[in-house]
């Protein structure tokens, strides 16, 4: 994909590749000007059940409180509401599922602008199972479980922060900020989880570890150098398929690949075979190996690739879509 890159913009990317974290998710698409160019970014996106009561837009460097259990009643939290009203601090709040009287209690007070919450939850029967330990991670936080006696009030003095902007779009908290050390472990963890798992395991964990790429890297690709290149995107996805081709067919160490069929593919894989890395080859070893070595060779989380070919009337509207 770097190589088909247009202008100064492939050697930027060329340069930040070597340094980019385990999980940094890159795309290319239309971009709006007449140059490419390349935005970096850090945040993530993970699936949650917005609750009721949600009304503030974004909320800035709020404290974080996880609650493994059920809140059904505003006691449960009046310390949180209570500091949030009197400092004009900023809380988000994950729990399994709340009372008609808590999800009540804070609409007023969001109507009000008394209070700076977003409430959310986890719950542990559909797809935002997971979102809590994904929070938790990205943010340093520690989940106060409602078992073992654990509440707010006890764990007021120790609830962390993190720094940035969170918010929600639709079935998503959205946070703008850099993620906290235990991300990367937490990653790690479920890469692992992924391997061992059923299909459908592995598709929902993928999904998940997606949403938690602590940094991208957009390529925005210029009218002018799409005019000088139009088959830009074609070229891009082109190479895309044929690299993951090759992990569907797994890696071998004892046979090298035919090449010639992997066109502008096959000479990023010669060259990464000069390190000593595994590459595909004809003797495949399953699709674990074969995620095994795009986790080695490639930084890149996933890729977004739009428009496979372009035409001249394509370019008179610049697209921002992704």
């Amino acid at each position: 994909m770097v190589s088909v890159i247009p202008g100064q913009s492939r050697g930027v990317v060329t340069s930040m590749l070597p340094s980019l974290p385990l999980g940094t998710s890159i795309s290319v698409r239309r971009g709006r000007g007449m140059t490419t160019v390349v935005e970096t970014r850090t945040g993530c996106s993970i699936k949650v059940d917005p609750a009721s009561p949600h009304l503030a837009k974004k909320i800035v460097d709020p404290k974080i409180v996880l609650i493994d259990g059920v809140i059904d009643s505003v006691a449960q939290i009046h310390r949180v509401l209570s500091d949030s009203a009197e400092s004009g601090r900023c809380y988000l709040i994950c729990c399994r599922q709340t009372s008609s009287e808590v999800d009540e209690t804070i609409r007023v007070n969001l109507a009000r602008g008394t209070i700076r919450v977003i409430l959310v939850r986890s719950r542990l029967d559909d797809s935002t199972v997971g979102s809590m330990d994904d929070i938790a991670a990205y943010t340093g936080s520690s989940i106060i479980s409602a078992a073992s006696g654990e509440s707010v009030s006890t764990a007021f003095e120790r609830l962390a922060s993190i720094r940035g902007e969170v918010w929600l779009e639709g079935d998503n908290l959205r946070f703008a900020g850099d993620p906290s050390e235990l991300l990367e472990n937490h990653m790690s963890s479920l890469r692992r989880d992924a391997l061992v798992n059923s299909q459908e395991v592995s598709d929902f964990i993928g999904s998940r570890l997606l949403g938690l790429a602590s940094k991208q890297v957009e390529i925005l690709v210029g009218d002018d150098d799409l005019r000088l290149s139009p088959r830009t995107f074609e070229r891009i996805d082109v190479s895309m398929r044929s690299l993951m081709t090759c992990f569907r067919r797994g890696v071998s160490d004892e046979k090298s690949p035919d090449f010639s069929s992997l066109g502008e593919m096959g000479e990023v894989i010669r060259e990464a075979s000069s390190w000593g890395l595994p590459v595909p080859g004809a003797d495949a070893s399953g699709i674990i190996s074969g995620l095994r070595f795009a986790r080695d060779l490639c930084t890149i989380g996933f890729a977004i690739i739009q428009q496979p070919s372009l035409d001249s009337s394509s370019l008179q509207e610049p697209s921002n879509q992704p």
